[in-house]
C-alpha cells in the first residue's frame, strides 16, 4: 500500500491462497492450504484496538477494545478492499529464490526473484530494481532439543500448529515456554485436561491486558511518561502495578529477573486457572522418557502430549547469496536496511522483523513508509559507518536487557524516531499554539499512530485530529462491548465478540 502511494510498481508475492497470514483462518476451520503457523479459534488480541491500527485506517468505534481474530482479520480485508491492494497480489506464490543480478557493479542491476506456483508446481522467474521482504518472524518453527525426546511416547507439537485443546481431553499435557502462546495454550487446555503443566525455566511474569481500569499501554506508551520518567523508573512502576495485579511469587510463576528483562505472559485467565488448581507451574525440562518428563529439579510427572511455544527463527532461506542463520545476522538497520550486506546498496529492505511491546502493525508502517521513502530516494540513509554504530548501540542494549534472543525486541515508543527521520513527528510546542487540547492530548493519551498523519508525506489532518481529540470516548464503547438499540429506544450493549 504504501509502495502504491509512493507510486512505485508493486508485485507482491503471498505462499497461501489468501491475505492474512497468521490471521489467514475461516468458519473456525484450520486453512489447509495455509502451511504455516496461525492463530487458534479462541485467540483475543494482547494489544489495545488503538495501537493495533494502522493510522489511515480506523478501527470501527464499536468494536471491543481488544479484537477477537475474527474481527482482526475483517480488518485487515478491508484495508485490502479500500485501498485496492489485491490486484497487487500474486497468490499461491512461494519465493524459491532472492538474488543480486550482479553484486560486483554499483547499482547490481536489480534483483532476480524465483518463485513457485503452488497450484501447478511451476517456477517463475521475474527482476525488480529493489525487494521488501515481509514474510515476518512466525515463518519457521524453533523446537528445543531434550535427551530422550526420541524414546517418548506421547505427541509433540509447536504452538504454531495448536488449534484446539480437545485432543488433550482427560490427558496430562506439558506446555513449554514462559510467553504469550503459553499462556494462552495452557489455559485453554485447563478447561478441558486432565492436568496442564507449564514448564518456563526462568519463570515468567503476568501481564494483564488492563491496569488500573485502562488498557496497559497507558502505562508505558504515552509521551509524558517517556518524557518526564526514566526508564529506570518506568520499568520499577511498571513491574510494581503488575505485582500488584498478580503476585507472580504468590502464584508460583517465579520470574528469575525484573518484568523489563524477561519474557512474560500476556494473559487475563492463568492466575485464575493456578488458583483452581487448573494449571500447575514444574521447573525447566531436564529430559524425556516413555511416558514421563524429568525435571531440572530431579521430579518426575506423567505426560501425555507436549507443546512447546519456544517461539521462531527468523531465517530466510531463498535469499541464497547471502549467508546466514539468522535475520539479524545481516547487521540491519533500524532492523530494515542489511548494513552487512554493502552491495544490496539499499535496494533490499526488511519490515516487521522486530517483536514489538505495543501496537505491531503501526510499527511495520512506519517501517514501510522510510523504506519507501529511500527507494524513491526522498530520503537519504546515514553512511555506513554510522549506520553500524546505530546497530551495536542498539544490539549492546538489547542483548544487556534481554540477553541474546532470536528475535529483537523494543517498546513501540522507541519507533518514534523513525517519524523523526521521516519528519512527521508532531510538533507539539508547535501546535500549542493554536490547537492546545490537541496538543494536550498527543502528549498525555497514549501513542495513537494517526499522531503520525498530522503533516509531512501522507498527512490526513482532519482525519487524525478528529482520532486524537475524540480517543476516550471510542475507549469507552469499547469497554462495553457492541451498542445497539433495543426495541424500546435506548441504547445497550452486547458484552461478547461476534
Amino acid at each position: 500500500k504504501e509502495c502504491l502511494e509512493g507510486n512505485l510498481q508493486v508485485v507482491c508475492f503471498e505462499k497461501s491462497n489468501k491475505i492474512g497470514g497468521l490471521w489467514n483462518i475461516k468458519d473456525g476451520k484450520k486453512d489447509e492450504d495455509n502451511k504455516g503457523p496461525t492463530v487458534y479459534p479462541s485467540l483475543v488480541m494482547n494489544t489495545y484496538k488503538e495501537l493495533s491500527a494502522l493510522s489511515d485506517h480506523p478501527v470501527p468505534d464499536d468494536w471491543p477494545n481488544f479484537l477477537p481474530w475474527t474481527l482482526f482479520l475483517n480488518y485487515i480485508e478491508s484495508y485490502e478492499d479500500r485501498f485496492q491492494l489485491r490486484r497487487h497480489i500474486q497468490f499461491n506464490e512461494e519465493i524459491v529464490e532472492v538474488s543480486r543480478i550482479d553484486t560486483e557493479s554499483p547499482g547490481g542491476r536489480g534483483w532476480k526473484v524465483v518463485h513457485k506456483n503452488s497450484t501447478t508446481g511451476s517456477e517463475s522467474t521475474d527482476t525488480f530494481d529493489a525487494v521488501i521482504v515481509a514474510t515476518g518472524v512466525y515463518s519457521e518453527n524453533y523446537w528445543p532439543a531434550y535427551k530422550g525426546m526420541d524414546v517418548f511416547k506421547g505427541t509433540f507439537i509447536h504452538s504454531g500448529a495448536f488449534w484446539t485443546a480437545d485432543e488433550y481431553r482427560d490427558k496430562d499435557l506439558l506446555v513449554v515456554g514462559g510467553s504469550f502462546s503459553a499462556g494462552d495454550v495452557a489455559t485453554e487446555a485447563a478447561r478441558v485436561s486432565r492436568n496442564v503443566f507449564i514448564s518456563a525455566e526462568n519463570g515468567f511474569w503476568v501481564f494483564p491486558r488492563l491496569l488500573d481500569g485502562k488498557p496497559n499501554e497507558y502505562q508505558h506508551s504515552t509521551r509524558i511518561i517517556n518524557d518526564i520518567t526514566s526508564i529506570e523508573d518506568l520499568e520499577a512502576s511498571l513491574q510494581e502495578k503488575v505485582a500488584k495485579h498478580v503476585d507472580p511469587f504468590e502464584y508460583g510463576f517465579n520470574p528469575k529477573k525484573g518484568l523489563s528483562q524477561q519474557s512474560f505472559i500476556a494473559n487475563d485467565e492463568i492466575w485464575r486457572m493456578k488458583r483452581a488448581d487448573r494449571v500447575h507451574v514444574v521447573p525447566g525440562v531436564k529430559e524425556f522418557t516413555g511416558d514421563s518428563v524429568i525435571f531440572s529439579d530431579g521430579s518426575t510427572q506423567h505426560i501425555d502430549h507436549v507443546v512447546f511455544c519456544t517461539g521462531y527463527k527468523t531465517k530466510c532461506s531463498f535469499l541464497k547469496d547471502i549467508q546466514h542463520d539468522s535475520v539479524f545476522d545481516l547487521n540491519l538497520y533500524k532492523q530494515m536496511f542489511p548494513v552487512g550486506v554493502p552491495w544490496a546498496d539499499n535496494t533490499l529492505a526488511f519490515a516487521g522483523f522486530w517483536e514489538f511491546l505495543g501496537g505491531f502493525f503501526p510499527c511495520v508502517e512506519l517501517q514501510s513508509r522510510l523504506i519507501v521513502s529511500v527507494f524513491r530516494r526522498k530520503l537519504k540513509l546515514p553512511e555506513r559507518e554510522e549506520m553500524q554504530k546505530c546497530i551495536d548501540t542498539t544490539m549492546a542494549d538489547s542483548e544487556l536487557q534481554w540477553g541474546k534472543p532470536s528475535i529483537k525486541t523494543v517498546p513501540y515508543v522507541c519507533m518514534m524516531d523513525l517519524a523523526d527521520q521521516m519528519g512527521i513527528q508532531p510538533d507539539i510546542a508547535d501546535i500549542k499554539v493554536n490547537d492546545p487540547e490537541l496538543a494536550d492530548r498527543i502528549l498525555e493519551d497514549i501513542l495513537l499512530p494517526c499522531q503520525f498523519r498530522l503533516h509531512g508525506d501522507g498527512a490526513k489532518y482532519d482525519q487524525s485530529r478528529e482520532r486524537i481529540v475524540n480517543h476516550s470516548t471510542r475507549l469507552k464503547n469499547g469497554q462495553h462491548g457492541f451498542p445497539y438499540v433495543s426495541k424500546d429506544g435506548e441504547t445497550v450493549y452486547d458484552q461478547g465478540c461476534h
